[in-house]
């Protein structure tokens, strides 16, 4: 441990190597799992008898005496013996065969073995030098690691005598101070009292001037953090507000933004009466507080924003643009909606499907408002989803202008122009009747009253 433990040494074994490297010498592997092995255990392994191979037993084919021929009734024999030889010259080139291929199959396994060996010794022979170089290498190494540490421990013993030879030379100095004020006690008491008074006031002055100056320092430093962190707050703060700000100014948007302010100008420069009071029939009933209406196609969809999950957006999305692709009416019946309008209302007929519009995007504001300014990626989503949702929306109150307000003003115009146009001709047409002028009552008595 004095030598500064495993890693120490292991540093210092490779900033020897980098100092030696130009002499040729290598650092051995770092952490290597190896273990050292002597020249003598590894001869001893090379010298082991080389083990013997395995007898094998090499069977050949025996004599088929079914294929030799046999002599026939009427056969002679000189044509028998010549079958006889043709057999036998069979039999012996079978043999031939057999012992050929027996000889080749065992010269090949010989020479597969003696290569197998030669590459083995060849092996050995390498490892061997290899260990021979470590070997060398190693005790190089161990001899210039020795001879750096000696040199070390002689720094450091040379260094704790001259360290040791200061203590001694300071306290005898200290000592020789303290003679001398033990001197000048004994001389002059009344003196020395006034200078120990004088040492121990200018003591205890700088002891009071550090402790103010630490106190200093510390009252600098819990102010500059306070500084940070009022900082800190307030940037969260403004951070905070500006959400806020942003959600707010999104739902007046939502009621007095770039629809409304297209469908102002539409109004200002038109002349058509009827289109003027449909836009701003329509304008006032955007501004208008809605009952909430739930429907069972969007509600259990929207009680999924309103507990946190935003997984099923897109689905949300798909099923409002088919619902609302067709227009007011379409929209009505696709969602099943047909049940809550008020039919009878004339052209004003279909406003139910805003209420319901209008509530799908006051809760996605309510959720923006939950939101706080580091959710960003839920930020989005909501507000993605939000400005669809019053993009549809806005598709729906320009359809329901045009086809459902602007007829039902132009009819009224119409009969309004009717009506006068055909009072000029009989002051009494329709009197009583109008929708705009309520029946005059008579006056009490008969008709021949004066």
């Amino acid at each position: 441990k004095w030598l500064g433990g495993r890693a120490k040494l292991s540093q210092t074994q490779t900033d020897f190597a980098n100092e030696v490297k130009n002499l040729g010498l290598e650092r051995g592997l770092e952490n290597s799992k190896a273990r050292h092995k002597t020249i003598k255990q590894f001869y001893a392994e090379i010298e082991k008898p080389t083990p013997k191979l395995k007898e094998k037993k090499y069977e050949i084919q025996p004599i088929n005496y079914d294929l030799l021929p046999k002599m026939g009734l009427f056969q002679t024999t000189n044509s028998f013996n010549a079958q006889l030889k043709s057999a036998y010259e069979i039999i012996h080139s079978n043999y031939e065969n057999q012992v050929l291929e027996l000889k080749v199959e065992h010269q090949k396994q010989l020479k597969a073995t003696v290569t197998s060996y030669e590459t083995k010794l060849v092996e050995s022979r390498l490892n061997a030098e290899k260990l021979i170089n470590e070997n060398q290498r190693l005790k190089s190494d161990n001899k210039l690691i020795r001879q750096d540490f000696e040199k070390k421990i002689e720094l450091l013993e040379s260094e704790n005598e001259r360290d040791k030879a200061k203590l001694i030379h300071n306290n005898s100095m200290r000592l020789k101070e303290f003679e001398s004020f033990s001197e000048f006690k004994k001389v002059d008491p009344h003196a020395f009292q006034r200078l120990e008074i004088d040492v121990i006031n200018a003591v205890d002055q700088r002891k009071n001037a550090r402790e103010a100056e630490r106190k200093a320092e510390a009252e600098r430093h819990y102010k500059e953090q306070e500084r940070l962190e009022n900082e800190r707050r307030a940037a969260l703060q403004k951070k905070v507000d500006q959400h806020r700000e942003w959600v707010a100014e999104r739902a007046i948007e939502r009621k007095e933004g770039a629809f409304a302010h297209d469908l102002k100008v539409v109004s200002a420069n038109s002349e058509n009466q009827s289109e003027k009071a449909a836009i701003a029939d329509i304008l006032a009933f955007r501004k208008s507080e809605k009952p909430v209406l739930q429907n069972q196609h969007f509600e259990y969809r929207l009680q999924q924003i309103r507990t946190g999950d935003l997984s099923r957006l897109d689905e949300f999305k798909h099923a409002i643009n088919w619902a609302a692709e067709g227009g007011v009416v379409e929209t009505i019946y696709r969602i099943g909606m047909d049940k809550n309008v008020d039919w009878d209302n004339d052209g004003r007929a279909g406003r139910e499907v805003f209420y319901l519009f209008e509530n799908i995007s006051n809760v996605v504001e309510q959720q923006l408002e939950k939101t706080k300014y580091s959710e960003v990626e839920k930020i989005k989503k909501l507000a993605d989803f939000g400005d669809f949702v019053r993009e549809k929306t806005d598709l729906l109150y320009s359809d329901y202008l045009q086809t459902r307000l602007k007829p039902l003003y132009e009819r009224e115009q119409q009969s309004k122009e009717h009506l006068e146009a055909m009072r000029k001709i009989d002051p009494n047409y329709m009197k009583g009747n109008s929708y705009s002028e309520p029946e005059q009552q008579k006056p009490k008595g008969n008709d021949f009253s004066m």
